[in-house]
């Protein structure tokens, strides 16, 4: 998997795409992230991150359900903890082409799909999880690309596979009534 960036230093910045403070180092924990980014104080943070921990809850899941961040801003520190790019969906703008190169279905169930094609050789891939390494194989597999990850908020990937299928089946009906009308004009 490439993990580059996707502009040379000094180039122009990528609308909807941030990039990490650092790629490499030592995995942080991602209560000491979201302190660092200011998304909530330290206190509060190692509280709720005990409280989950004795009721068995993950700990993302705990620090949105206590309202410290919502899945965005757990998103962002999820990435800037695994030295990847952040990718705002609502401000990044999706190469469609690339987002086709998986069904629907394989997006929704891995929660991770093809933004842009990064050359020839790459794919920018948005994903909920950059944990699951089995899920970017696949892709990598499936498309014949290598990819790299960026990370977004569950939602926002649900949202895109949700415009992404409506669009698709709108062009399928386009298509169907393309071809109910040539068979009308033929008799």
């Amino acid at each position: 998997m490439s993990e580059s960036p996707a502009a040379p230093a000094g180039a122009f910045p990528v609308p909807g795409l941030r990039p990490p403070t650092q790629r490499t180092g030592a995995k942080r924990r991602i209560g000491d992230v979201i302190v660092q980014l200011g998304f909530a104080e330290r206190e509060l943070v190692e509280k709720v991150v005990e409280e989950g921990r004795a009721n068995g809850i993950p700990l993302g899941q705990s620090l949105i359900d206590a309202g410290i961040v919502d899945s965005n801003e757990l998103a962002q520190a999820l990435a800037e903890r695994n030295g990847l790019d952040y990718v705002d969906l609502n401000s990044f703008e999706v190469d469609q082409g690339a987002a086709n190169l998986i069904d629907a279905a394989k997006a929704r169930r891995y929660q991770t799909i093809p933004i842009s094609f990064l050359g020839e050789q790459t794919v920018l891939v948005a994903t909920a999880d950059p944990a699951n390494v089995l899920a970017l194989d696949d892709i990598a597999m499936a498309t014949g690309y290598e990819v790299r990850r960026a990370v977004a908020s569950p939602e926002d990937i649900d949202a895109l596979i949700g415009q992404l299928s409506h669009l698709g089946e709108s062009v399928e009906e386009l298509s169907e009534a393309d071809v109910e009308a040539e068979v009308i004009e033929l008799r």
